[in-house]
């Protein structure tokens, strides 16, 4: 069975800690678009670079999806319906 689980919430509500336990427990691939707007354990916010990291993440996840990865974990805010 393949699943895909988005995590969805606004900011700090628990959503980055509910996918690393869902990784460590379940073996799960989580995917954020904050750790590619991360340089050197820094986070560093830029709209253009939020923008690429978003698409970036859409392009990941599909690609993980055609291998078969059985659990795969969107770990964002996900608050709007287009997303």
């Amino acid at each position: 069975m393949k699943e895909l689980r988005l995590c969805r919430g606004c900011p700090g509500s628990g959503k980055t800690r509910l996918a690393k336990k869902m990784m460590d427990e379940e073996g799960a691939v989580v995917f954020n678009n904050d750790d590619l707007l991360t340089d050197n354990g820094v986070y560093k916010w830029d709209e253009d670079r939020a923008l690429l990291a978003h698409w970036i993440n859409q392009r990941l996840v599909a690609n993980a999806m055609r291998q078969g990865v059985p659990l795969i974990v969107l770990d964002n805010t996900n608050l709007w319906p287009y997303h």
